[in-house]
């Protein structure tokens, strides 16, 4: 695994309505490659990364939705791929 640094801004670190590994899931996001306006990622391989079930994973994406901080749509052509947009 790479070593690398994920920055989290202050918006969502101090927001107490997210669960803490929420907050990193949204640090993970937004170091991935940012393409045609927005991030790609496959929720599965962050289950497998932060050792949770999908499940999991669907609720702290729904979280940070629910904040304001993301929205995402299902990618058409990789059904297990999100295009996820930051909104602030």
């Amino acid at each position: 695994m790479d070593n690398y640094y994920i920055l989290i801004p202050s918006n969502v670190r101090y927001n107490d309505r997210i669960c803490p590994n929420a907050k990193l899931l949204y640090g993970e996001i937004t170091s991935n490659d940012y393409l045609e306006g927005c991030f790609k990622i496959t929720p599965e391989i962050y289950a497998l990364l932060f050792n949770v079930n999908l499940f999991t994973i669907r609720k702290w994406l729904k979280s940070l939705k629910k904040e304001g901080l993301i929205k995402y749509v299902i990618n058409k052509s990789k059904t297990s791929e999100l295009k996820i947009y930051l909104t602030e």
